[in-house]
């Protein structure tokens, strides 16, 4: 699912030293509110871009891996992960 980022790790350091880490930042907010704005239009059925604001918001958050700290953010998503394993388990799954 990642490989691509993975694949151009170097590419995403370039754009952090070349932008500054602060830049990058604030676009990957720009991004997070795009992905936003697309996920309403996609629930009230109007026309959206959602896959492509993923893909966008996706490279930034690739980005803050490389500028915060990876392995704490590693320890959240398996707590978080662990947490809705046992929130889904507690309410029983169903589709």
């Amino acid at each position: 699912m990642y490989s691509e980022i993975q694949m151009n790790k170097d590419l995403l350091i370039k754009a952090i030293c070349r932008f500054g880490q602060e830049k990058q930042k604030i676009k990957a907010v720009e991004e997070a509110a795009e992905l936003s704005q697309a996920l309403l239009k996609d629930i009230l059925g109007e026309p959206h871009n959602v896959e492509e604001e993923i893909a966008d918001l996706e490279i930034m958050l690739a980005q803050m891996r490389l500028i915060y700290s990876q392995a704490n953010i590693d320890g959240f998503i398996e707590a978080k992960l662990e947490r809705l394993k046992r929130r889904i388990d507690k309410d029983g799954f169903r589709y």
